[in-house]
């Protein structure tokens, strides 16, 4: 408190719980995972955030394509359609 360090004293499971932070920390293997208080939910690591992004990119990048194929569907299907009616595309 006021700019000094306090010693945060485990629970009895072994977490550490900073309310100023809004933290629970707990070990899990050999890592220390941080929990946010409030949801309850882990605070993803660097490395967890660009996978979860890189995961995203694939799945926009897929998306995408559908998409462009689709377009290029009913672009055949149109364009068959204007030559049975006798239109010029």
């Amino acid at each position: 408190m006021n700019g000094r360090s306090v010693e945060i004293k485990p629970t009895a499971d072994g977490h550490l719980i900073s309310e100023q932070l809004g933290l629970r920390l707990e070990p899990h293997g050999s890592l220390l995972r941080v929990y946010d208080l409030q949801t309850g939910l882990i605070v993803p690591t660097r490395r967890e955030k660009a996978e979860a992004l890189i995961l995203k990119a694939e799945a926009a990048r897929r998306r995408a394509d559908e998409l462009a194929a689709e377009v290029a569907r009913l672009r055949r299907y149109i364009n068959r359609l204007r030559k049975r009616n006798g239109e010029q595309s």
